[in-house]
């Protein structure tokens, strides 16, 4: 089983939820794909777009998931193929993975998941040149594509942002759009829409969000990443017919809609951060990692101490973190920016360095103790290696990067571990409602 997805290590009670999906009985054939290019044609877009967003849009069966995303960019190299269409877009490849994760490999974007967006081939440009009655034909005929796939499950990963006045032009497209993040459709997840020829289509939807927005707006707060993996597990799971809700789940949104507000709150909306910034953040991650790990060395309960002290979920940040910053060094930057940004990537270091000394010896638990000494003599020998003279080479920062990744993932699979032995000890329906209670008030 895979225990990374999106760059993070992946919460053990998703790690349950990952499961095979079978999709060998939808079988009936649909039209909907020779709909879609025949109103590509229409919109005289180029055979490479129209290639490429039937592709995306298969199979040409009916039923199955459907995920409805925003509308194409401006600039999607469709002549070079769906491959490099997914490659070249963080919000497709971000799909593709999460579904193959999901599902443990038993479905892609393209071959059995549907990807189709709320306005097919009509960028945001083209949406504004466009009059009320245009925009509402534009719409409806990504209506009766809908109706034509009768999808089982929608997942509605977007919303199109129009004024007030232009809200009616959606039609019943609405339906399909994605509501606040961090929310569920709840009660109101069955949905029905008509198709072109007016009769009733009805099917399922799970809630989502953009998948750029955790992966360009926000790439460095991992709690997004973790709601973007449930959503699709929800998803997949709606499809089986075996999603249970559980009070984690509530409490996973509900962590991540207060960030959202939080960052709303910000004069920036998407944000853009730059090293000096990431630096700050990253050294205050390191502040309460250090925190985190004193009080557990004095742990009663530990499953419930180690949850609550958000450990993995700070080494997931701090993680993603140094990986922005890995990446803005490999893009390097103009010759005016190398004091500050220099001296940025050396705080970070002698911060790590500071942090590694002021972290006392690990006691308590034997396993913990080897998960965090493992995780600090790792560290140590990466920061060490790094000699003063010039700012740290990408490959330091890299290495930095994944020492905190494997530490996630051994938090994560020795919790995981701690809740079975809980769900698995005798007389223990105490404790789990306990425990359920717990989490249910948990921020990751």
């Amino acid at each position: 089983m895979k225990t990374v997805c999106l760059d993070v290590a992946i919460d053990h009670r998703i790690r349950r939820l990952l499961r095979p999906i079978d999709v060998s009985s939808e079988t009936l054939d649909s039209t909907h794909i020779s709909m879609l290019n025949a109103y590509g044609r229409q919109l005289g877009r180029s055979d490479d777009e129209i290639r490429v967003t039937s592709q995306l849009a298969g199979p040409q069966t009916t039923g199955g998931i459907l995920v409805a995303l925003q509308q194409p960019r401006s600039n999607h190299p469709f002549e070079k193929g769906i491959k490099c269409v997914i490659d070249d877009c963080e919000t497709l490849a971000a799909l593709g993975e999460v579904f193959h994760i999901v599902s443990c490999g038993t479905l892609e974007i393209g071959t059995n998941v549907s990807v189709i967006d709320l306005l097919p081939y009509i960028t945001v440009e083209q949406m504004n040149d466009m009059d009320d009655v245009q925009l509402g034909d534009a719409f409806l005929s990504t209506v009766h594509v809908f109706g034509r796939k009768k999808p089982q499950i929608i997942l509605c990963c977007a919303k199109i942002w129009l004024g007030q006045k232009r809200q009616d032009c959606k039609g019943e497209a609405w339906k399909f759009e994605s509501q606040r993040l961090g929310t569920s459709f709840g009660k109101r997840s069955t949905i029905r829409f008509r198709d072109e020829t007016r009769n009733w289509v009805s099917t399922e939807r799970v809630n989502g969000f953009h998948p750029s927005y955790c992966m360009n707006y926000y790439p460095h707060i991992s709690c997004f990443r973790q709601l973007q993996i449930l959503t699709v597990a929800e998803a997949c799971g709606m499809y089986r017919d075996d999603w249970t809700e559980e009070t984690w789940m509530k409490s996973l949104r509900d962590s991540c809609a207060s960030q959202v507000t939080q960052l709303q709150g910000t004069d920036r909306g998407r944000e853009r951060i730059y090293l000096p910034e990431y630096e700050r953040k990253y050294s205050s991650i390191l502040e309460d990692v250090q925190k985190a790990i004193d009080l557990l060395s004095h742990s009663t309960s530990l499953y419930d101490d180690l949850l609550q002290s958000r450990l993995s979920s700070m080494c997931n940040d701090a993680n993603l973190i140094i990986l922005q910053m890995f990446v803005l060094s490999n893009k390097g930057w103009p010759k005016t920016f190398n004091k500050q940004n220099g001296a940025a990537l050396w705080t970070a270091i002698d911060n790590t360095r500071q942090f590694l000394v002021a972290v006392s010896g690990p006691t308590g638990h034997p396993r913990l103790c080897r998960i965090l000494r493992c995780f600090m003599s790792s560290l140590r020998r990466h920061v060490t290696d790094i000699k003063v003279g010039g700012p740290p080479w990408p490959v330091h920062l890299q290495n930095m990067r994944e020492c905190f990744l494997s530490m996630a993932q051994d938090l994560e699979t020795f919790l995981g571990e701690l809740l079975e032995s809980e769900r698995t000890m005798p007389n223990s329906g105490t404790e789990l409602d306990s425990l359920s209670g717990l989490v249910g008030n948990l921020e990751i």
